[in-house]
C-alpha cells in the first residue's frame, strides 16, 4: 500500500520578534525558497534513531559529510579526538534534530527547575547509552563555539522569559497543534527569566557547553555560512532533512533548518530514565523544548524566514 506523502502546512513569517541576521533570498515563483518548498519531501529520509542528537542548523559537514551523521568528520571540541557514536543510530549515523542537539534536552530540563549542570547531565545519559552530538563549525574563534543555539543560550532564555515575545512563541506551540497550560507557561517563564538574571554558574559558557557535548559525545564541524531559507517543522516520525541531498538536487546555497518534534518527547523520556528524573512532567519538558527551539528561531533568523509544518497524512 502506498503511504499517502506528508502534509505541509505554511505557518507564516516569524514577523517582528525575529531579530537575526538569517533571512531567505526572497519568496514567491522563482525564489530559492519556493524552490525548496516545491521538492521538500524528496530530502526527506527514514531514520531508526530516535533521540535527538544533532542541531537544526542548515548546513553540511566541513568536507561534504552528511549534516546530523557523527560517523563522520567527528571532532571534538576538547581536542578534536574523534568521537565513537553512542546509542542507537541508523546505517548512516543521522540523528533527529533540534537545536543545539543533545543541548536542548538538557535546557529543557533546565526549565522544568533541574539544577543538573552540563557535565553531570551528559554523564547520566553516557551511562546510559542515550546519544550525545552538538557542533562548531569551520571559523569559530574566540568565545564562539560555532553553533547559534549554544552561542546565543542567554538571548534565547530572554525569549522565553516573561516578555513580549513569549506570546508568539506561545501561539506558535500551539499553531504545532501542541497543548499549553498557562500555569506551565508561567513556570518556565519564570524559571528562563531567574536564569537570564543569574544562571551564569550552572548555565556555563558557549565553548565549556561545547567541549563537554564533545567530551561525552560526539561533535561534528560544519562549513562555511548559512544560507538557510526555511524553517521546516518535522512531525512525521522516524524521517529527517538529509542536508546534502537538498543541496545535490538544487545546489550548495540551498538549505532549511530542520526541527524534528517527532522525536522531542521520546529523546526526553529516555533522558528522564536515564537520569532518575521521571517526577518531572513530560508535559512541561515537551513545551520548554519547544519554547528554546522556537526561541532560537527567533534569534537567528529575521522575521522574513517563514516556517513549514510537515505532518503526517491523517487517516479517512
Amino acid at each position: 500500500m502506498k503511504q499517502e506523502a506528508p502534509v505541509v502546512s505554511d505557518l507564516g513569517p516569524l514577523g517582528p520578534f525575529a531579530t537575526g541576521g538569517i533571512v531567505p533570498d526572497g519568496e514567491g515563483e522563482g525564489s530559492l525558497s519556493q524552490t525548496i518548498r516545491d521538492t521538500l519531501d524528496s530530502a526527506y529520509v527514514p531514520t531508526t534513531a530516535t533521540v535527538v542528537a544533532s542541531c537544526i542548523d542548515g548546513r553540511g559537514i566541513a568536507g561534504g559529510a552528511t549534516s546530523g551523521s557523527v560517523d563522520d568528520a567527528a571532532s571534538s571540541a576538547a581536542g578534536g579526538a574523534a568521537q565513537p557514536p553512542l546509542g542507537p543510530t541508523d546505517a548512516s549515523g543521522r540523528r533527529p534534530d533540534a537545536a543545539g542537539g543533545t543541548l536542548a534536552l538538557w535546557v529543557a530540563f533546565v526549565l522544568n527547575g533541574c539544577d543538573l549542570p552540563l557535565e553531570d547531565f551528559l554523564k547520566g545519559l553516557q551511562r546510559a547509552g542515550v546519544p550525545i552530538g552538538g557542533h562548531t563549525d569551520d571559523h569559530a574563534h574566540g568565545e564562539a563555539s560555532g553553533c547559534g543555539a549554544n552561542d546565543k543560550l542567554g538571548r534565547i532564555l530572554e525569549l522565553v522569559g516573561t516578555g513580549p515575545a513569549l506570546d508568539r512563541i506561545v501561539a506558535l506551540v500551539e499553531d504545532m497543534g501542541v497543548p499549553v497550560s498557562e500555569a506551565g507557561i508561567l513556570r518556565i517563564s519564570k524559571r528562563a527569566d531567574a536564569l537570564s538574571v543569574s544562571g551564569s554558574v550552572l548555565l556555563g559558557t558557549p565553548v565549556q557547553r561545547l567541549s563537554l557535548i564533545g567530551e561525552h559525545g560526539s561533535s561534528v564541524t560544519l562549513g562555511g555560512g548559512h544560507t538557510e531559507q526555511l524553517i521546516v517543522i518535522n512531525a512525521v516520525p522516524g524521517t529527517t532533512l538529509d542536508r546534502q541531498a537538498l543541496k545535490g538536487r538544487l545546489g550548495e546555497q540551498a538549505a532549511a533548518f530542520n526541527v524534528d518534534v517527532w522525536a522531542f518527547a521520546g529523546s526526553l523520556g529516555q533522558a528522564a530514565a536515564a537520569l532518575g528524573l521521571e517526577g518531572l512532567p513530560p508535559q512541561g519538558l515537551l513545551v520548554a523544548m519547544l519554547l528554546y527551539n522556537l526561541a532560537t528561531a527567533l534569534v537567528l533568523c529575521g522575521p522574513s524566514m517563514r516556517l513549514l509544518l510537515r505532518s503526517p497524512q491523517e487517516d479517512g
